[in-house]
């Protein structure tokens, strides 16, 4: 038998169809059936792996179904080289019975083309749909972390109680403090992606290797090993620390994959570093773009000095023992928490606890819930579909009354016949399933080039073994959902009634009437809760999109850049690099004025300072803290920031003068709420006073949706950094001064790495570009379900219309006006329609409140979408029922009358 805990996916998916099938035909065939497909498979794994199992199967089911359709047997197996059938004998009469529906169940579908097409299209989409998203929600949210037993890493962040924090950064010390204190971890291990990167100056050009700065253990507690050669070593951290990491993307694109470089130097940062491994293709840990891996401690003192217990600007992540879940690893990180703030309570005052999160959801944290919401549309739009294709069946099972009619007076039963629709059904739905996959296949494509970027574990996306069977399970529902109704409906009449009816117009009359209604309502009640959710998304895109960030992108461009420590070791020889560019981009022709800043607006926060008011150095609270951003004199007029009091900075505040800061709004409305803070005194943590000399309007740093933090400006000149960016101001568009931009740069140093150069409209973009992706995507879908729905309305009515012919004749024919008949079919058509309008309205005050997190400055019962979506709604039901209907009024009373 196929099992065991190395089952691949192929195996259990072909497990599962033999549960499925009936148990005197399982009983009769199934243990040949499973050694038939062991050595089968076994045939095409050798030849080619999941790929050729995959054409096994697909090529198995092919030869059985032309082999039942052209010689009645029920089935035929692998036996060597050769197939052998099978017919119904003793236990598989059932069986033999079931192919024959299939065998005739085919042969109709094959006779109407078009309706078998509409279908199992309408189906594709709706499967196609659920599978693609699928894939991404399984990849992304479900599937665990490529790591061993990845249910133990936790991230850890600081908390604070006074200011309500809870990630805090850590320093390279606390995670020494820590690691023999918290019990509950078998390890923690701390690292930054800080922009700065190395520079490799191995190839023809110098180019800025994008570096993860780690600490002793983060492979360890990872649970990863190199592919090539080894990880870093705990001993190398503070001895021989110059050693590195590669990642296997960087290995082939710059040695060509040369397993010998393998304990070679190359030259990061123009000094040798050892290169001791490669890392795995699939390892992407902390991000995707990643090159390589150092330690933290080959960072330069003068650069981050992690000596500093408060210097606190790394991510931490942990391994918790077996064993330990969540809950105990919290309880034991607080006390270690509050002990070490006994033991360093200056350093350590306000660290009151540790915040605890499982690596995946920390990872995934940011797209989750948008994920799972698209998920759940895709279902209610498969819903929509599952609802059209009922409504078709049922129409069609009206038109085959007399055939129902006939069948059943010569002997077949009420579930004899259900059967035989329902085949039809399933039949319907698995060629829908098998077309979806294909759509899904594709679609997921779309949704990685359209937002991989914008996703964690991107790569990992694709469609595998869990979506095929999510797939199957879901074409089986289908089948159920859209199959069962209808064929209950058209068969619970007695067979001398349905002959009567079936004699006289070949209909049922109002047969199924309701069903349709209720059925209608539904796809507009569920189409009206996609659509109001779309509408509610796309308000809240226009109003992110709309949102002031303090500054006019418009004419900027921005360059960020690290002046490398290495080739200009001193602050002196550094600042002189600056100069000299900030010199170089003023002369760009086109360029109207440069400036710079530590980070740019909508990238990131500046450093986290606290500082104490001079002339209040007790606050509730506890010490205030701020984000510190180093700008150059003319920032603000550069970007279009207005100063809202007080004075810019000049070039007078250089570092030999008296230090000054400005204070964005938001900073002078916490602590000077009801005074001005020009003039004021504040002690920064070196312990000088700096005189605030001017307030400046709010610039949003970290995103459009979040509001400005507290933040402190400081002159360049009196407190450098190597990290910069330059943001140049244009007489003319910017895009046709970029190229410029980047030749003055290499003209002052020829080897200096850019790390990105853009217009600033595109930041500016970029920065909504997750919500634009989601928002979009569910727009889409509310279209294809309301494509959908109009379809099943009109289809309705269309229908409701062909059996009331004879009955609108007699009207018009004893003199009902043409307007009181168009009137008739459309208020038929739209009763349901203002029913489901209702109920869906009804339900979307409820559901909507899930997008409450994932919403920017609209409420879940905003007004305008409640208003605007029925309306819409309405208005295409109306155009759906008004075609039919208009149709209607046409019918010549003779023709009517003869047909009667």
């Amino acid at each position: 038998m196929i099992d065991g805990p190395t089952d691949s996916w192929a195996e259990r998916l072909f497990r599962l169809s033999l549960i499925v099938l009936p148990r005197p035909f399982r009983e009769e065939f199934g243990h040949e059936l499973v050694e038939a497909f062991s050595a089968g498979r076994g045939q095409a794994e050798s030849a080619g792996g999941t790929r050729a199992v995959c054409g096994f199967l697909v090529r198995a089911v092919a030869d059985n179904l032309v082999t039942v359709w052209r010689e009645g047997s029920l089935l035929r197996v692998p036996e060597g080289d050769r197939w052998r059938s099978y017919k119904g004998e003793g236990g598989s009469e059932m069986m033999s019975t079931l192919m024959r529906d299939l065998v005739v169940s085919a042969r109709m579908l094959a006779r109407r083309p078009v309706f078998t097409g509409v279908v199992v299209g309408t189906l594709a989409l709706g499967i196609g749909a659920n599978a693609a998203v699928f894939s991404v929600v399984d990849a992304v949210v479900l599937s665990a972390l490529p790591f061993p037993d990845s249910e133990q890493l936790v991230r850890l962040h600081h908390s604070n109680s006074r200011t309500g924090s809870q990630r805090g950064a850590f320093s390279l010390l606390d995670r020494e403090d820590l690691v023999p204190r918290a019990t509950s971890m078998s390890d923690i291990a701390v690292y930054s992606t800080v922009p700065s990167g190395l520079l490799f100056t191995g190839g023809d050009e110098a180019v800025e290797v994008r570096t993860a700065y780690v600490s002793a253990g983060f492979f360890r507690v990872l649970g990863i090993d190199a592919q090539v050669g080894r990880v870093l070593l705990d001993s190398e951290e503070r001895g021989d620390n110059r050693v590195v990491v590669l990642s296997h993307g960087f290995w082939m694109r710059r040695f060509g994959g040369d397993p010998s470089v393998i304990g070679r130097t190359i030259r990061l940062d123009d000094g040798p570093f050892l290169v001791t491994g490669v890392m795995p293709p699939a390892f992407v840990f902390p991000s995707e773009e990643v090159e390589a891996w150092v330690f933290l401690t080959t960072i330069p003192s003068q650069s981050i000095p992690l000596e500093y217990r408060e210097v606190r600007f790394l991510d931490a992540v942990g391994r918790m023992a077996p064993g330990i879940t969540v809950e105990q690893a919290a309880s034991d990180l607080q006390a270690a928490s509050y002990a070490l703030t006994q033991v360093y309570p200056d350093e350590n005052d306000g660290l009151d606890g540790k915040a605890i999160v499982p690596l995946r959801e920390s990872m995934t944290s940011g797209v989750q819930s948008s994920l799972v919401i698209l998920l759940g549309v895709v279902g209610l739009v498969l819903l929509i579909a599952c609802a059209n294709v009922a409504n078709v069946l049922l129409s069609r099972g009206v038109e085959r009354g007399h055939e129902l009619a006939i069948r059943q007076a010569l002997g077949a039963g009420r579930g004899r016949l259900i059967r035989q629709l329902m085949t039809e059904s399933v039949l319907l739905s698995v060629l829908g399933g098998g077309l979806g996959v294909g759509l899904a296949y594709w679609g997921t494509g779309a949704l990685m080039a359209g937002g991989g970027g914008l996703l964690p574990r991107s790569g990992e996306v694709g469609i595998d073994g869990s979506v095929l069977l999510f797939s199957l399970g879901i074409t089986v529902l289908t089948a159920l959902t859209f199959g069962l109704l209808p064929a209950m409906t058209v068969t619970k009449h007695s067979r001398a009634g349905r002959l009567q009816s079936a004699a006289r117009t070949g209909v049922r009359g109002r047969e199924g009437a309701a069903v349709w209604s209720v059925l209608v309502a539904g796809q507009v009640s569920l189409a009206m809760l996609i659509v109001i959710s779309s509408g509610l998304l796309l308000r809240s895109l226009w109003a992110l999109q709309n949102v002031d960030a303090g500054f006019e992108p418009d004419q900027l461009i921005a360059v960020s850049l690290t002046i490398n420590d290495a080739r200009y070791p001193e602050r002196s020889e550094y600042m002189s690099a600056y100069g000299q560019i900030m010199d170089r981009l003023e002369a760009v022709p086109g360029v109207a004025s440069v400036a710079s800043i530590r980070y740019l607006p909508l990238r990131r926060d500046g450093e986290s300072t606290s500082f104490t008011i001079m002339d209040r150095p007790e606050l509730d609270g506890g010490a205030p803290r701020a984000s510190m951003l180093q700008v150059s004199p003319g920032f603000f007029s550069t970007v279009g920031t207005p100063m809202v009091a007080g004075r810019d900075f000049t070039d007078a505040d250089h570092g030999e003068a008296a230090p000054v800061l400005i204070v964005n709004e938001a900073l002078a409305e916490r602590y000077w709420p009801s005074e001005s803070p020009i003039g004021r005194f504040v002690e920064g943590p070196g312990g000088d006073p700096v005189q605030v000399v001017g307030v400046v309007a709010d610039i949003r740093q970290r995103s459009l949706a979040e509001e400005a933090q507290p933040t402190l400006y400081v002159p360049q000149l009196q407190n450098p950094r190597r990290g910069m960016a330059f943001v140049l101001q244009t007489d003319s568009d910017p895009s046709e001064v970029v190229s410029s931009v980047r030749s003055a740069i290499l003209e002052v140093d020829p080897d200096q790495p850019i790390e990105s150069l853009a217009v600033m409209d595109e930041i500016r973009s970029a920065s909504t570009a997750q919500a634009r992706f989601f928002s979009w995507l569910l727009a889409g879908f509310a279209t294809l379900a309301v494509v959908l729905a109009s379809f099943g309305i009109y289809g309705v009515v269309s229908h409701g219309v062909s059996r009331r012919t004879s009955e609108i004749g007699i009207r018009v024919a004893l003199g009902a006006s043409r307007s009181g008949v168009l009137g008739m079919v459309v208020a038929g058509g739209m009763r349901p329609v203002i029913a489901g309008t209702v109920v869906g309205g009804a339900a979307a005050m409820v559901a909507t409140r899930l997008l409450r997190s994932i919403l920017f400055g609209v409420s879940t019962l905003d007004p305008v979408t409640f208003l605007a979506v029925p309306t819409l709604l309405l208005t295409i039901a109306l155009a759906a029922c008004w075609l039919p209907a208009a149709r209607a009024v046409r019918i010549d009373p003779t023709e009517a009358l003869r047909a009667e």
